[in-house]
C-alpha cells in the first residue's frame, strides 16, 4: 500500500491474508493536509499493491486514537482508496481495519 504524501504525512499500515482475505490495519495515520478542498472525494490517499477487482466498493472509518472526534471515512474502490467526505485534522493519530 503506498500512500500519497501530498495528503498523508504518516502511514503505518499492517497486511494480513487469512482464508483468502486481505485485512489491512492502520495502525497510525497522520494527514498532511486539511480537508477544505472542495475535490477532496476525488483525492487518492492510498494505492493498493494490485487491483481488488473490478466495481469493488467498500467503505470504511478511521477512528481518532485520542478517542474524540468523529470518525474519517473513507471509500475503496478497485486498487485506490480516496477521501470520502471533510473533516479529517492534521494534528490527530488514526486507526482503523479494511477487511477485503
Amino acid at each position: 500500500m503506498t500512500a500519497n504524501t501530498s495528503w498523508v504525512k504518516s502511514s503505518d499500515v499492517l497486511c494480513f491474508k487469512i482464508a483468502g482475505r486481505y485485512f489491512f490495519q492502520f495502525i497510525e495515520v497522520e494527514f498532511a493536509k486539511e480537508s477544505a478542498n472542495t475535490e477532496f472525494k476525488k483525492t487518492t490517499l492510498w494505492t493498493l499493491g494490485k487491483s481488488v477487482g473490478n466495481g469493488y466498493e467498500k467503505v470504511f472509518l478511521l477512528y481518532p486514537l485520542n478517542g474524540t472526534g468523529q470518525p474519517f471515512r473513507f471509500l475503496c474502490s478497485g486498487d485506490k482508496i480516496y477521501g470520502h467526505y471533510s473533516g479529517l485534522s492534521t494534528n490527530m493519530h488514526y486507526f482503523g481495519l479494511l477487511v477485503m
